[in-house]
Order: C-alpha cells, then structure tokens, then sequence
C-alpha cells in the first residue's frame, strides 16, 4: 500500500498512456472503418439507379402528320345543301318527296335487280264421262287464286276467257292423249296418263327506285301498279331481259333494261 501511495500518479499515468497507445494503434482501423462507409454512401448518392421514363404516346401527332399529307379540299360543286340546295316534289299522294341530287328521277331512276320465269304446268287428272279433269298451276296469274286449280273441258263446252280449251282427245287407257289449246296465243298442249304440259308463261321482275332507298318491290307482275316520285305507273309488259311501265297521267311508256350481274370467278 505504500508503494501504490507513493507511486500512484506514475501508476494512473501509465494507464493513460497505454490507453493513448491503444487508441493510437486502433485509430487507422476506425479511420479505413470510416472511409469504406463514406465511399459506400457516395456511391449509393452517386450511382442511384434511375427508373426508365416510359415511352411518350406520339399518335396523336403522328395523326395530325397523317393528316397534313392529305390537305382537305373544299368541294362546293356537289353533294351539300350551302349552293345546291335540296329539291323536294310532290308525290302523287301529295306528300313531299325528296330528291337525290346526282341521281335521275322518275321511271329512268327505275332500275331491276331481278328477273324471274314463270312457268305454266298442264296435266290430266281423271276422266268423268264425256269430260276431262285437268290440273294447272299458272305462276303469272295476277291474282293469287288463280294460279292453281283444276277445270273440266269437253268438246262444244269451251269458254275463250278460260286459260285452257278442249281441241280433242284419242286413245283410251294409258295411251290417253288430250289435246288442249292455250287460249292466249291459241299454242296447242298435250296432256295425258303420265304426261303433263309445261312453258314459260311469262316472268316476274324486282324493282327499286334509286331516288329512295324505301321504295323496292319484289315478285312485280305485268298489270301491278307503282308509285314513286311524283306519279303512278302501270307495268305493262316484262320479258327475260327489261320491264315496261306506263305512266298513268300521260300514257307515256319507259322501257327499264335488266343488267344482270356478273360473274365471279
């Protein structure tokens, strides 16, 4: 105890100088502990990784470039209503019709997108005494209950307004022949036990008016009326290639001819 009272400031001066010594020898530790953690944080500031900007939308003004190749033109000659307004006549119902500018109007704005035969077919049926039954079917009859039937002829009872009258008959069984004579154009027809008559009889036509996309008629016959524009029209005559109409103010006849569609390959 007398050593440590004597000697202790040179004792707690040694410590303090191994504690120096100490901190002296773990100081470039701390120091390169130090530098390595600020180079790792300049690098984190310094080298961020920075998220891609997605890509810009450039339609629009792609459009727009689109759009300056093809410079809009003013067309003041046709299809508004600025200097060529819309012309409106009056129907023969006294309703307003309007009128497509370009396009023709009364029956040359006519136009056909069908054309159709229709047949006549003959045959016999049955005898009943002196008289034969037979059958027909006519496609062109105006009206639809006459179109098909069955009517009895026999010589000396023939009516002229009938479609069909008895010219004569031979031979019995299944060699029964009747002879018959189509009233309209007085061609003669034969008909019997298994055997029947048939001919184009005339023919049905699909119109549609080009001035009105509302006005199209189907199955049209010879004797139908229509009524477009600013009158009425009769059709008094179709054949396999065009339609006549008739105008019912002033007679005048418009012949329609059929362009039939083409052919794809």
């Amino acid at each position: 105890m007398e050593f440590l009272k004597k000697n202790y400031e040179k004792i707690v001066l040694g410590v303090v100088l191994l504690g120096l010594t100490v901190a002296v020898g773990l100081l470039p530790v701390i120091i390169s502990s130090k530098r390595a953690k600020l180079k790792e944080l300049s690098e984190t500031l310094t080298n961020h990784k920075i998220k891609e900007l997605p890509p810009l939308d450039l339609a629009m003004h792609e459009a727009a470039l689109q759009r300056l190749q093809t410079p809009f033109r003013l067309n003041l000659t046709f299809n508004h209503n600025l200097f060529n307004p819309v012309a409106w006549i009056k129907g023969p119902d006294n309703r307003p019709v309007k009128v497509v500018a370009g396009l023709p109007t009364g029956p040359e704005a006519l136009e056909i997108t069908a054309i159709k035969p229709l047949r006549l077919w003959l045959n016999f049926d049955s005898l009943s005494g002196s008289s034969y039954l037979i059958g027909y079917t006519n496609q062109a009859a105006t009206k639809a209950r006459e179109r098909t039937g069955e009517k009895a002829v026999s010589l000396g009872n023939n009516n002229k307004g009938d479609l069909f009258s008895l010219v004569g008959a031979h031979g019995e069984g299944d060699k029964l022949e009747i002879i018959l004579t189509l009233n309209d154009d007085g061609e003669q027809a034969s008909v019997g036990p298994g055997k029947s008559y048939s001919r184009i009889q005339g023919y049905a036509a699909d119109l549609k008016y080009n001035a009105s996309s509302s006005k199209v008629w189907r199955d049209q016959r010879v004797g139908n009326n229509l009524v477009f524009g600013d009158g009425q029209y009769n059709i008094v005559a179709i054949t396999e290639t065009n339609v006549i109409v008739e105008s019912k103010q002033n007679a005048k006849k418009t012949t329609i001819n059929f362009k039939a569609p083409t052919e794809t390959r």
